[in-house]
């Protein structure tokens, strides 16, 4: 086969260290998470079994079609953006200097950049974080062209937006996450982050500076609903069906920063609820830039014929710690689904209540009616946002912002 295509990239040294570009049974290998149940733990008591399932349970990831769909996503992001970025190149260069000219800027640059939203327990971040685990965070190269010495390379970095919107505390946090991956006793923004003032546009220009001069490969940036301010619950009643409700930016100075990073060819996935994820591509009016390399809608489980709920509901329906399990039956997938909405977070945690409930009884068995119990003790709080999840009705919808733009 010709070397060139087979390994496109292998002139790259931000690339060659990379692992070997996944198939799909890597991928799925890869992402899915699971656990061998101890031979014996039926011989424990029932309060010690319930600290091994819910270490289990932390641990256990299915992953979905989407997710393998947003695993290749990420690794054709990261190894598209640095083939425009490669560092035998005195363009490369000019660009990390800042001095890169115009038809520099035209030839080399693209928009790289993808988005993922889903309501809240979905799964999206797992589903972001579990392909990440797969590349190298930090990269140290004892050789670097053009670099006399070593120099690391920063592959990923992955971030929650703060809750307060504020483009300081974004670039806080962007810069306390660079410096808690670094090796031991190296920091890079120790004296910003300590500074008695802060001056949200300088920090911006300080990380950037860092993270092209390290060849950042992909930044992840998450709960990105966070840029926006909540509508109120009079603005998300008057809301009607079909109609998007636009939210406003916290800060407009991040508008700016969004903007320089999504046209500087560095690859961004945007993840967070549809109303964030709609919000900005509405304010910003950069849609198809956000979804150049794709669009990843996380979906709750609704139908209990579902293939993927079945495999998911068949991998859950292993891990019971009684002597006496539950069989899987049309009944129990239906009942799960009426419980949490097909919310995967909600329907860990009802597994796990459940076991609670049943350990109660004293009988060592799994039965329906604990699952039913268990709702009752410990979804108070959130059945109201459930039975909106499942009606689909958009006055019991609005009462809840981050269920937003989650519906049609």
């Amino acid at each position: 086969m010709n070397k060139r295509l087979s390994a496109p990239y292998a002139e790259n040294i931000l690339i060659n260290s990379l692992p070997p570009i996944p198939d799909d049974n890597t991928i799925l290998r890869h992402l899915t998470v699971t656990s061998e149940i101890p031979a014996e733990i039926l011989e424990l008591p029932t309060e010690i079994r319930l600290h091994h399932l819910q270490d289990m349970l932390h641990r256990l990831h299915i992953p979905s079609l989407e997710g393998c769909r947003l695993a290749e996503t990420i690794d054709l992001m990261i190894r598209q953006g640095y083939s425009l970025r490669n560092p035998e190149d005195a363009s490369t260069w000019r660009q990390v200097m800042g001095s890169q000219s115009n038809s520099d800027y035209m030839t080399k640059s693209s928009n790289i950049a993808a988005s993922a939203d889903g309501f809240p327990g979905i799964g999206k971040t797992i589903a972001v974080r579990r392909p990440l685990s797969f590349y190298p965070q930090i990269i140290e190269h004892q050789n670097f062209p053009n670099i006399v010495g070593g120099h690391y390379q920063m592959v990923w970095l992955s971030i929650e937006v703060p809750a307060s919107g504020k483009l300081e505390d974004f670039c806080a946090q962007l810069m306390r996450e660079w410096d808690r991956v670094l090796p031991d006793n190296q920091s890079r923004f120790t004296d910003t982050l300590n500074a008695k003032t802060r001056n949200g546009g300088r920090m911006f220009e300080e990380w950037n500076q860092v993270a092209k001069s390290h060849f950042l490969g992909f930044l992840h940036l998450d709960e990105v609903q966070n840029f926006f301010k909540i509508p109120t619950l009079k603005q998300r009643q008057a809301k009607k069906a079909g109609n998007r409700l636009d939210l406003s930016l916290v800060e407009d100075k991040l508008l700016k920063v969004m903007l320089i990073l999504i046209n500087s060819g560095l690859p961004i996935l945007f993840s967070g609820t549809p109303d964030g994820i709609s919000a900005m591509s509405n304010r910003f009016s950069t849609g198809q830039r956000m979804s150049s390399f794709g669009y990843h809608e996380f979906l709750r489980f609704d139908n209990p014929n579902d293939l993927e709920y079945k495999e998911f509901l068949g991998e859950l329906v292993k891990y019971q710690y009684v002597r006496s399990p539950l069989a899987l039956s049309e009944e129990l997938e239906s009942l799960i689904i009426e419980l949490t909405g097909g919310i995967r977070r909600l329907i860990i945690n009802l597994w796990l209540f459940a076991h609670r409930v049943a350990y109660r009884r004293g009988q060592d068995n799994l039965l329906l009616e604990d699952f039913k119990v268990a709702e009752r003790l410990n979804f108070k709080k959130i059945r109201p946002a459930v039975r909106a999840l499942l009606c689909g009705d958009p006055y019991q919808i609005s009462q809840y912002s981050d269920l937003l733009g989650g519906f049609n």
